[in-house]
């Protein structure tokens, strides 16, 4: 797929640089929704980012340390953080801007250096931990987008993207709502996504009724139909345990009405819609 709006020449920069670094990635996140919503599918943007988050599959530390190690190595513009998995590029300043200014990457590993599967403790003490729940799904259903003639990229699908974001809000809903922001987001714009068509010629009649015809909802439940498709069985039960246990369903709702709190009634019914697809044929 191609885009029909071009991205920031600073995220061309960076994406460039971990292409001619060499670099096998998959760009996720806020990132990674612009792309494909607003880029290639031309629906309105969202929240704004100049963060870049990608996952690199690897089979050790030492491996990732080499990859970051491309990195700092390929341009001078690139340095180190304090924090593991993230590193800095300096971008250069515009005739609007009177200093250079950094552009945050972070680098998830997944693979080998998963312990337990689904989990990765950092070194060198492993105090801190980050769940990888969705990662291996995500790097499987890929979608390529070209960005011009000499630069694509591998990018989540949206139906990985929203299991991502569904699962990060399960793991830091205390910390920040954009993950449900996010989720919000693609579940509002699904439907305008390329799949209108897919709506009528997949669903069955009774999902249909049961959702009044309304396209919308409707492809909220094509949705959670493809996050089901795509999601290992232990991802598909986590998914479902955060939609329907009573607690959880409760925060995430809440959650979801926050982040457009005048879409009230149509944000739960969203959210029901999506459900409905998680959980797979009872129709």
């Amino acid at each position: 797929m191609k885009i029909k709006h071009p991205l920031l020449p600073a995220t061309v920069e960076v994406l460039q640089l971990l292409n001619t670094a060499g670099v096998d990635y998959l760009l996720i996140g806020a990132q990674a929704r612009e792309l494909l919503l607003y880029h290639v599918y031309d629906r309105p943007q969202g929240r704004a980012t100049t963060d870049i988050d990608i996952v690199v599959m690897v089979e050790d530390w030492t491996r990732y340390e080499d990859l970051k190690g491309m990195l700092l190595t390929a341009s001078d513009r690139v340095q180190a953080d304090r924090v593991l998995h993230r590193l800095h590029y300096r971008v250069a300043p515009t005739g609007l801007e009177s200093s250079p200014w950094l552009y945050r990457i972070d680098i998830i590993p997944f693979g080998g250096v998963e312990n337990p599967p689904g989990e990765i403790q950092w070194p060198p003490d492993a105090e801190v931990r980050m769940n990888l729940a969705g990662f291996q799904e995500a790097w499987a259903t890929a979608v390529i987008v070209e960005i011009r003639n000499s630069l694509s990229v591998r990018c989540a699908s949206l139906p990985a993207l929203a299991l991502l974001k569904l699962m990060a809000w399960g793991d830091r809903s205390a910390e920040t709502s954009r993950d449900a922001e996010d989720l919000l987001n693609i579940l509002k714009e699904y439907r305008s996504a390329g799949n209108e068509e897919r709506i009528y010629d997949e669903l069955p009649e009774a999902l249909l009724e049961m959702f009044g015809y309304d396209p919308d909802l409707m492809a909220a439940v094509l949705l959670g139909r493809d996050m089901r498709a795509l999601a290992c069985p232990d991802s598909q039960s986590r998914a479902l345990t955060l939609l329907s246990e009573p607690e959880s369903r409760r925060r995430l709702l809440g959650a979801l009405l926050r982040a457009v709190p005048s879409t009230e009634n149509r944000t739960g019914q969203l959210m029901e819609a999506l459900y409905e697809g998680m959980k797979g044929p009872s129709y």
